[in-house]
């Protein structure tokens, strides 16, 4: 009785409405709220600056959307009654998240104090801090390739999964995609990711770190609708 009343939830059009409104609602609050902080006179202080509010935020919803996969994982029913090989797409969901995390906090340095070392591949960080994502090699094009996974993952996928064949292929192989319902939050990180990266303004690092919020927002959301909505994660919604 609980899975035949989370899916008709699932597709009642009045709930799916709300939670696009929901989404288009909270991703235009944080938009104007970033901006509020861009135009304050010290915009890289307590929020924008590293391991900062906006930071330490990123990084505790990506680690939510790590366990909220994790959960959706252990309670589908659609992964205990198929092949093991099934388990495999979420499980890279939940461990791309941990490693968000993890890449966010400089895998504990700052909260445990680390020093960064002097030698090996670290001791090369732009930030001299213990991460991969701002070693030389990948700080470069990292910009590029978080656009486009933002928007592939984020704003087309949900849309081409809404196509009939495509909607079978992720039920069969259990690709979570996520909710067309939060395509306006994913959007919003894409929309102002790009703005940076193709304008010729120099904003410095603050439009990216609103961009990843918004997407950690987004990740956060997917998965924990998979909890929420048991198997609602290889539906297109």
């Amino acid at each position: 009785m609980r899975t035949q009343d989370s899916n008709q939830s699932a597709s009642n059009p009045l709930a799916v409405l709300e939670a696009f409104a929901l989404a288009c609602a909270v991703t235009l609050a944080l938009v104007l709220f970033f901006q509020v902080i861009a135009e304050s006179e010290n915009p890289r202080g307590t929020w924008l600056k590293e391991g900062g509010v906006i930071e330490d935020a990123q990084a505790l919803l990506f680690l939510l959307a790590a366990v909220g996969f994790v959960m959706a994982m252990r309670a589908s029913q659609s992964l205990k009654d198929g092949p093991r090989w099934r388990y495999i797409p979420i499980l890279a969901w939940a461990a791309l998240m941990f490693v968000a995390f993890g890449e966010e906090v400089s895998w504990g340095q700052r909260i445990l104090g680390l020093e960064t070392p002097t030698s090996g591949i670290f001791a090369e960080n732009v930030q001299n801090e213990i991460n991969f994502h701002n070693l030389p090699m990948l700080n470069r094009a990292k910009g590029i390739i978080l656009n486009d996974f933002i928007l592939v993952v984020g704003v087309l996928l949900p849309l081409v999964a809404l196509l009939p064949p495509v909607r079978w292929m992720v039920r069969v192989f259990a690709f979570p995609v996520s909710p067309v319902v939060y395509l306006p939050v994913f959007l919003g990180a894409y929309l102002v990711h790009s703005y940076q990266i193709y304008s010729f303004e120099d904003f410095g690092y603050m439009p990216r770190e609103y961009s990843e919020l918004l997407l950690a927002l987004g990740f956060a959301l997917f998965a924990w609708r998979g909890v929420s909505v048991r198997d609602s994660l290889f539906r297109a919604t």
